[in-house]
């Protein structure tokens, strides 16, 4: 099955996460999108908010990672980026390369974004984690310490996603 190129910018850079979703993935390199900027405005089911991109400023970027998924497993990634649109070929650029190429990606349209909406604690914790394990630099983690974050009412979700990073808390 041929594979294509995903950017993960949110918490499927966690790769566990990732192949929670997507068995097939596996990650390239770390990557940013140029030109664009993170927030938590995409209005979750569950009323929290989940990470998102918007375009901004050319000096802005959104750090990411750039992972192979096999074809046959979008269908259960769209799935899993419910209220996301697809983006088949977005241009990133590969860290420490001045080329840019063509990736897949998901960003949240403008008709469900919310600003001011905060994240479950685990959620940023699982984009936090992602960061670590693809060597994030410590100003891009700086960014997430005063986010305000929510706590999860469903506490067997939240040990479950907090148990997804938990080799990577604390770093």
């Amino acid at each position: 099955m041929p594979k294509i190129i995903y950017f993960a910018y949110g918490s499927n850079m966690l790769t566990t996460r990732l192949r929670e979703r997507c068995p097939s993935a596996e990650p390239l390199e770390r990557a940013f999108a140029p030109g664009y900027l993170l927030t938590f405005d995409k209005l979750g089911r569950d009323g929290s908010g989940k990470a998102t991109i918007s375009p901004a400023a050319p000096v802005e970027k959104v750090d990411g990672v750039l992972f192979h998924i096999s074809e046959a497993d979008l269908p259960a990634l769209d799935r899993a980026e419910w209220g996301y649109v697809r983006h088949n070929d977005f241009a990133v650029a590969p860290a420490g390369s001045p080329n840019r190429l063509r990736a897949v990606t998901y960003i949240a349209p403008p008709q469900i974004c919310r600003s001011g909406l905060s994240p479950f604690d685990w959620y940023l914790e699982l984009i936090r984690a992602g960061r670590l394990e693809h060597g994030s630099s410590e100003e891009d983690l700086r960014r997430f310490s005063n986010i305000s974050t929510i706590r999860d009412s469903d506490t067997d979700r939240s040990l479950r996603m907090f148990r997804l990073c938990a080799g990577f808390r604390g770093r």
